[in-house]
């Protein structure tokens, strides 16, 4: 693996929406927005101005020390902790990573993305985004961003180890850019994050926040650690909402319980990190340590009394895999929020041979990707199926908003505020599926095993019944 980040800056002083990245280098760029910096920082401005006071109470964080002068704008809004931010990045259209850059436009300390030669699958793909750090410095509203290459040719490295291997990568980034352990580092991939309403909140509420600030309370402990997000899952439009389905990615977690962080850099350098033998396949926990399904810790607490108990420092995979221990939620009268503290943007693909690749290749690969409709593929393309064809959710496994972006409470990303953007996104998803029915729409896959299945009973019962003779 080897680290590719711009050392140019770029100047932040007079911010505008960056040049989109050219079709032409092999990168879908999707259904991009076309109002302009202003009237997104404006609706940025008004969740960051927001009284502290009212802001941490929304969260349940700690907020007493704050003075009035603080909502007129007469003093600045102390920054209390610095947040560092990485994910992997792969062929997510340029929409994707526009839409989580105007969600969370300066906030961050510093950013790290990985980005690898291979799906996990061990299919090749090319990298696409290594040249683009100037551009991202510019979406996202930092000078300190790293955009790391990772290219591992070892056969085993495949499926989610692969993937777990690569978040690695995310906290060597860290750990160079001058993550300190009270700092605060998020996790996750580029079509999940907090909302920036939640993350202004772990910014500038009193400590401590438990689970974050506290660590001689937690040490630590995975059960007691860190602040996972309640996600809202849109399925590839802002229209097409899930309300039987949350996601729970990325979390939040204390610099204090990460390698190569705690300590100073040293993994062991801590009074809450109990050193571990050897990670499995060096990346799991292995039994006792936190690894093992259910997950177990009987090798670091058994004999020891709580007080004086100390846990593995985390990895990249157990950011994914453990993740924090507390959901975080929206607290605010029901009346003006939902509960959510972040957004899933699943599957904002433009093509519907990206969609089949994806599920061909990534993560949990199905061998018959082009033998099956889109909403045989998974569950959540069931609901983007009936969604753009506005057909009723009768028989799916999840339901969806029944009035879409209209009837959703605050927060909601801030992109999907452009009405312009989420007609146009619609109507593209609209198109997208027609076409795959075209072309993959006639081959009923469920049918014909369902098929397939009755005729070898039939054939088994008949060769019982002759036997039996």
């Amino acid at each position: 693996s080897s680290s590719s980040s711009s050392s140019s800056t770029v100047d932040l002083s007079k911010p505008q929406r960056p040049p989109v990245i050219s079709a032409e280098e092999g990168l879908d760029i999707g259904v991009i927005s076309q109002k302009p910096f202003e009237y997104f920082e404006q609706l940025r401005q008004r969740i960051d101005q927001e009284d502290p006071r009212i802001k941490c109470q929304r969260y349940g964080f700690p907020h007493n020390s704050y003075n009035t002068n603080n909502n007129n704008g007469s003093a600045p809004i102390r920054i209390q902790r610095k947040i560092y931010f990485g994910s992997l990045i792969a062929s997510e259209p340029w929409e994707v990573l526009d839409i989580a850059g105007t969600e969370m436009y300066g906030l961050f300390e510093a950013i790290v993305f990985v980005e690898s030669n291979r799906t996990q699958t061990f299919a090749q793909r090319s990298f696409l985004r290594l040249h683009h750090a100037d551009t991202m410095k510019q979406l996202f509203g930092t000078n300190r961003i790293q955009i790391r290459a990772y290219a591992d040719e070892r056969d085993r490295s495949r499926g989610l180890n692969r993937e777990h291997i690569q978040r690695a990568e995310v906290l060597k980034g860290w750990q160079e850019l001058g993550m300190q352990p009270e700092d605060i580092a998020i996790l996750g991939d580029a079509d999940e994050f907090f909302s920036r309403d939640f993350i202004r909140a772990l910014q500038i509420c009193d400590k401590p926040i438990a689970g974050l600030d506290d660590v001689e309370q937690h040490r630590c402990n995975p059960r007691r650690t860190g602040l996972r997000c309640s996600s809202q899952v849109y399925e590839t439009t802002p229209e097409c909402i899930m309300q039987s389905r949350q996601w729970w990615q990325p979390s939040a977690l204390s610099g204090h319980c990460i390698e190569g962080i705690a300590g100073g850099g040293n993994p062991n350098g801590t009074d809450y990190a109990f050193p571990l033998p050897q990670r499995n396949g060096g990346v799991w926990r292995p039994e006792g340590y936190g690894g093992g399904r259910p997950s177990t810790y009987n090798k670091v607490e058994d004999g020891i009394p709580p007080d004086q108990r100390r846990y593995p420092l985390y990895n990249g995979a157990d950011f994914r895999r453990i993740g924090a221990a507390s959901y975080a939620r929206n607290m605010g009268p029901r009346s003006t929020y939902s509960a959510v503290t972040g957004f899933h943007i699943h599957n904002f693909f433009t093509n519907h041979e990206k969609i089949r690749f994806k599920y061909f290749t990534y993560g949990h690969p199905d061998p018959n990707t082009y033998k099956k409709r889109l909403e045989e593929l998974h569950e959540d393309l069931g609901i983007m199926v009936h969604c753009v064809r506005n057909q009723s959710d009768a028989g799916l496994k999840y339901k969806r908003v029944p009035r879409g972006f209209a009837e959703l409470k605050e927060f909601k990303p801030i992109y999907f505020h452009d009405d312009d953007y989420r007609k146009a996104r619609q109507d593209l998803i609209s198109d997208m599926v027609d076409k795959d029915y075209e072309k993959y729409g006639s081959f009923n896959f469920t049918q014909e095993r369902a098929i397939q299945q009755r005729r070898r009973s039939a054939v088994n019962g008949l060769t019982l019944k002759r036997s039996m003779t």
